[in-house]
């Protein structure tokens, strides 16, 4: 059976997060990996005698413990990354809310959203989230972050009035439009550990036949995110992982889904901002988080 050496536009990574260390879920369902480079692949490392014998040439050496690594560059994508997002972050996703049948008025002025009845506090709007209005028109209904709030208006430090004799997009006034409220989901870091599965996909090794590794008991230890202007938002994930098997059977009952379709996030939709206020003239922003954590052995592995 003849063999081609892999190529990255024929490799894809899917994985799936497990409910037991060392096992797979039954009938595994694999989420695309939306990534731009980089698998799991197996070190050693290598332990090399300090005898002293009288020549020059080493005494010994041999090879050390396995080491399971992954460092996958991404373009971050709406959705396509909040598994991963939530491991690294030891934590879970807060669902949204959603509340319908809201009478809201627009003031692009003072940049708030006010609505007839009902309290946004007993809602549970919080300064800090983010909210949509689905139901009004253009920038209005956009997902906007919340600065201040009240029992009948929220404000939106953040946006721009729309400025039509410069092209600029912004809110506009809107009266009386009934419309559902939408609060964004969030995450927070949390302590609960999370194991993934990394199924890697060669689509080219053997033509008509695709060939598979798998990573077992991979823990998210870093996530680096980078924001430019005129740039399209990338990072990347690094896990740690146990267990490592190559050339697999496809385990059995594997489905396969996910969306090629979202686009990446770029530097000109979203903003900076401090304490509740737009930060101005800020090019770029770093973020990472590292939780420093590293392979470790037991005695016999």
């Amino acid at each position: 059976m003849a063999t081609n050496p892999a190529t990255g536009q024929a490799t894809s990574l899917w994985y799936c997060v497990q409910s037991a260390s060392g096992e797979l879920p039954a009938n595994p369902t694999w989420k695309r990996f939306r990534f731009t480079g980089g698998a799991p692949t197996v070190t050693r490392d290598t332990l090399e005698s300090a005898e002293l014998d009288g020549t020059a040439e080493r005494t010994a050496i041999r090879l050390g413990s396995f080491s399971v690594n992954s460092e996958s560059a991404i373009e971050l994508v709406h959705l396509q990354h909040d598994d991963l997002l939530a491991a690294c972050m030891q934590s879970t996703w807060s669902a949204g809310t959603t509340v319908a049948g809201l009478s809201s008025t627009v003031d692009p002025v003072a940049k708030t959203v006010t609505r007839a009845a009902g309290s946004f506090i007993t809602d549970g709007v919080k300064v800090g989230d983010f909210i949509s209005f689905p139901g009004l028109t253009g920038y209005n209904h956009r997902p906007q972050f919340v600065t201040a709030v009240t029992a009948t208006a929220v404000t939106f430090g953040a946006a721009i009035a729309k400025n039509a004799l410069a092209g600029i997009d912004g809110l506009v006034a809107e009266s009386a439009v009934s419309t559902p409220l939408v609060i964004g989901r969030q995450l927070k870091v949390g302590v609960a550990r999370k194991q993934i599965a990394i199924l890697t996909v060669y689509n080219d090794l053997v033509v008509g036949t695709p060939k598979y590794d798998l990573a077992l008991d991979c823990e998210c230890v870093a996530n680096q995110l980078s924001v430019g202007v005129n740039a399209l938002v990338t990072g990347s994930f690094t896990f740690v992982g146990k267990y490592f098997a190559h050339d697999i059977t496809l385990p059995a009952g594997s489905t396969f889904t996910g969306d090629t379709a979202q686009r990446p996030y770029s530097g000109i939709e979203g903003g900076t901002m401090y304490n509740n206020a737009v930060v101005a003239h800020v090019s770029s922003m770093e973020m990472t988080l590292d939780r420093g954590a590293e392979a470790v052995f037991d005695l016999g592995s």
